[in-house]
């Protein structure tokens, strides 16, 4: 039955859903409303009010992170559309549904107008909820709440309450995190060792291990790490990492029985050391050392979560990122493609997190030779930046520059190369100390003055550069079309187009799959072109029934040649 769905049209779906709607079977509307997203333009104003109607649903659902997400999405296609724009009716009632979506958010956490009661329950709550906001990237939310808590804190005459007092350090913590995400290391720092001081104080002289105090240290050292401190760095994430496993062999000896949820929470801290110990070296440039760190994190979260979930995705977007470091990037191609969805999902398209895993898989497309995919995805990767970050020289966008200055100077595009370089320059200067990440600066500075020299007597509007990089163009160009998944002659066939591209005979520019369901035929045939190590041929969709007489407009798979052209 819901094979047959995909065959309906798309104002079939909708009205369908909008019947489901009304009479409550929201997974029933949810799942026609998906399937005509995916028959619309995810830029035009009509996939704008099926986000909207999907918002709503999940709202329905319960779930109003998602639903805030699709709402988002909405809105910027209404913002940005020529003939709707900002001021329409369709972006109000979008913009409504967001602050009621928020609200509900606030009444489900106890929070409310963000008028916060006086004790040590509503503190929790309002932290909570701050870290929330933290992790939505909405920062300017997320410090006006941790702010009221701190200031909540203050004016509590008891002040007796340990728990009231490990409240106070955790949103201490939460305010370094949030420095640290908008590129104020110097006030990270202050807030960290602030937050350390209190947890010695709570803990007391005698406890030298404790929850508070390995956060507050591991915060600190984060904050080193962003800053170019990266010995330091590393000095302290093996000392969080020592006291962690000093903490688990307590548990482990602990006469008193230690609840699953207890120790799966442990087990989830200690791949969080994995991941920032992983980080560290990989700034050190050990990327080994930091790859068996990323792995050992990934384990441990695949052992307690599910695979399809965020923490998930970090791991597998730093373990792509180190394989790429490695020149390993066939094997970075599918971690990071698999990480680019779960966030896409969890984060929505305008999250921080969501730019990262971009810049990861735009770094995995450039080294299998798909620099044509590449480019629009670190300019998208920039875009999210842009808005999320007030500073126009955040340290967030050194690798991303530095990745599209490559790609331009690949396709013989210097002045844009030398815009990319330069403004990476800029970065650096304003976000680091002479000798902080000097190694960084000394690579900017390399390929600025590179792109510089070759920009006299080279093209500069565009073209294949062929004197950096030698392009094979041997054998006859060919596409091909295929209804792969049907019969084992399609796939012995992409077989057969391996062995004559290593022969030199052929040269396949695309292969383009047809016939429902075209989008796993997509996966399919991009799984067998990866495993012949095709990896730089891109993928098309082609159509659903027999050639059309009018012209076809054939879109590409998403998220695996993405704004190519086939």
């Amino acid at each position: 039955m819901r094979f047959l769905l995909g065959l309906q049209s798309m104002q079939t779906l909708l009205n369908n859903g909008d019947d489901l709607y009304e009479r409550g079977q929201f997974s029933e509307a949810l799942h026609r409303y998906e399937l005509a997203l995916q028959k619309e333009d995810a830029h035009s104003s009509q996939a704008a009010r099926i986000q909207h109607k999907i918002g709503l649903t999940l709202s329905q659902l319960g779930d109003s992170f998602k639903s805030m997400n699709c709402f988002q999405v909405a809105l910027k296609i209404f913002q940005d559309s020529d003939d709707l724009g900002p001021g329409s009716q369709d972006a109000a009632e979008t913009t409504a549904q967001m602050i009621r979506i928020l609200d509900k958010i606030r009444l489900e956490s106890g929070v409310g107008e963000r008028k916060f009661v006086k004790g040590a329950e509503s503190t929790h709550v309002g932290v909570d909820v701050g870290m929330n906001l933290l992790e939505w990237a909405d920062y300017k939310e997320a410090e006006k709440t941790l702010k009221e808590c701190l200031a909540e804190n203050g004016n509590d005459d008891a002040k007796s309450s340990a728990v009231t007092e490990d409240e106070k350090v955790k949103a201490i913590c939460t305010l370094g995190k949030l420095s640290q995400a908008q590129g104020r290391y110097d006030e990270a720092k202050r807030l960290y060792l602030e937050a350390l001081k209190n947890a010695k104080q709570i803990a007391g002289p005698e406890s030298e291990i404790d929850e508070q105090i390995v956060e507050s240290i591991a915060g600190y050292a984060e904050i080193l790490r962003k800053s170019g401190d990266l010995w330091q760095a590393e000095a302290l994430h093996k000392k969080v990492r020592s006291m962690l496993l000093v903490l688990k062999d307590k548990m482990d000896d602990s006469d008193s029985v230690i609840s699953e949820e207890v120790s799966i929470e442990h087990d989830l801290r200690l791949a969080v050391s994995h991941t920032q110990l992983g980080c560290t070296y990989f700034e050190l440039r050990r990327y080994d050392s930091g790859l068996g760190e990323h792995q050992a994190a990934l384990q441990i979260r695949l052992r307690h979560v599910d695979g399809n979930d965020a923490l998930v995705s970090e791991s597998l977007n730093y373990t792509a990122e180190t394989l790429c470091a490695l020149k390993q990037y066939p094997k970075a191609l599918p971690l990071s493609m698999h990480a680019v969805a779960i966030r896409f999902r969890e984060f929505g398209p305008s999250h921080p997190a969501y730019a990262h895993s971009l810049c990861v898989l735009a770094r995995c497309y450039r080294g299998v030779g798909r620099s044509s995919a590449a480019g629009p995805l670190v300019d998208r990767c920039l875009d999210i930046c842009g808005a999320t970050f007030e500073d126009p020289l955040h340290a967030n966008f050194i690798p991303n520059l530095l990745l599209r200055g490559d790609i331009y100077s690949e396709f013989c595009n210097f002045d844009e190369a030398i815009k990319s370089y330069t403004r990476a320059r800029n970065c650096h200067t304003a976000n680091f100390k002479i000798g902080q990440r000097e190694h960084i600066l000394e690579e900017i500075s390399t390929k600025l003055l590179e792109a510089k020299s070759k920009s006299n007597g080279s093209l500069s509007s565009g073209g294949v550069c062929t004197d950096d990089r030698e392009r094979e163009r041997a054998g006859v160009p060919i596409i091909v079309i295929t209804d792969v998944g049907r019969d084992i002659d399609d796939a012995m066939a992409l077989i057969l187009l391996a062995s004559l591209k290593r022969m030199l005979l052929v040269r396949p520019l695309a292969v383009i799959t047809t016939l429902p369901p075209e989008q796993d035929r997509a996966r399919l045939a991009r799984s067998i072109l990866d495993s012949l190590g095709l990896h730089d041929v891109p993928v098309g969709i082609g159509t659903q029934i027999d050639m059309p007489d009018e012209k076809l407009n054939l879109s590409c798979f998403e998220g695996v040649h993405v704004g190519q052209n086939v």
